[in-house]
């Protein structure tokens, strides 16, 4: 974990640091949701003001992993224009790390991730925070991901 937090540049002094990371595999059950918290946790750890983005909004799993209740508005809520992405972060994880859930399951997700709103949400989270981690669904399932991809500084992929 520590060698990927390297791998982004965020030591300081850098300028080419990746802002937005995101994170995918090839199918569910390989662990990017996994590393992806871990990832964060370490990150903030390291004083690096941290948002964690569950883009899998298919089949998210942020929610249960930080024991939020299934009903937790979250990104979807955002893209469907019910509620604005900051009034949906959750705070208090650990220091320097905020979760921005899935909230409830959408059947529409490609269609909501590939939106010039949904790139604008986030950009704009460029501005408050130094690491941007976004869990993606997994690739070959759906198309979700690729959807991201304009937004994105870096991408890891866990095999």
């Amino acid at each position: 974990m520590r060698q990927m937090r390297s791998a982004l540049g965020l030591d300081k002094g850098k300028e080419t640091a990746s802002q937005i990371v995101m994170l995918s595999s090839a199918v569910s059950g390989e662990g990017k949701s996994t590393i992806a918290a871990n990832l964060a946790v370490i990150c903030a750890q390291a004083g690096i003001r941290t948002l964690l983005i569950d883009a899998d909004i298919r089949k998210g799993t942020m929610q249960a992993a930080f024991q939020l209740p299934p009903d937790q508005l979250g990104l979807i809520d955002v893209m469907r224009r019910t509620t604005e992405w900051r009034d949906c972060i959750v705070t208090g994880i650990v220091p320097n790390l905020d979760l921005l859930p899935s909230g409830r399951v959408a059947p529409e997700a490609a269609d909501l991730l590939s939106t010039t709103y949904a790139a604008s949400i986030f950009q704009e989270s460029r501005k408050d925070y130094q690491l941007v981690l976004i869990d993606a669904a997994p690739v070959l399932p759906v198309s979700d991901a690729s959807h991201l991809l304009p937004v994105t500084d870096k991408v890891f992929f866990v095999t």
